[in-house]
């Protein structure tokens, strides 16, 4: 559970941080933003985004691996390849000084994947835990009719 809010916390924080970053990139494109500035935005948000890809995108990638070295698929394998194919495309931009960049989309993107997989793992301990509280309430014993005669035996051997 601490994995899961741990790679929450980072992809939300750097989500929040580059989302920032964004607004001023799209912002510059209507009011004349200088080259100084927009080379400077990209660069910070290529930095804030390294730690989303390398450690909050780290199950994606882990998983897409095993998936294509099995040689099957899962949906990891596309979320993978768009997180590259993005990142690695944003990147492209930044350092060529051309294009658009969409570090705040990968970011987003991790971040709302993570919420997801946060989500469905606390319902599923939810799930685990009111399986178990059920077994402890199962009775010890009960009566069984066998032939229209009661017969006292353990629940758990209950048809």
């Amino acid at each position: 559970m601490s994995a899961y809010l741990r790679r929450l916390a980072v992809s939300g924080i750097m989500t929040m941080q580059v989302m920032m970053l964004a607004f001023g990139l799209y912002f510059g494109e209507f009011t004349g933003i200088e080259a100084q500035y927009e080379g400077y935005l990209r660069w910070v948000s290529l930095l804030l985004t390294l730690p989303v890809m390398a450690f909050a995108a780290r199950p994606f990638f882990a998983s897409a691996w095993r998936a294509l070295s099995s040689r099957e698929l899962n949906m990891d394998v596309p979320i993978s390849l768009a997180l590259l194919y993005t990142f690695i495309a944003s990147t492209y931009a930044t350092v060529l000084d051309t294009g658009e960049v969409y570090f705040e989309s990968v970011c987003m993107f991790v971040f709302l994947l993570q919420l997801g997989k946060f989500f469905e793992f606390r319902a599923r301990k939810r799930a685990r835990d009111a399986t178990s509280d059920l077994l402890k309430v199962m009775p010890v014993s009960a009566t069984l009719l066998n032939n229209g005669e009661p017969e006292v035996t353990s629940a758990r051997r209950l048809p």
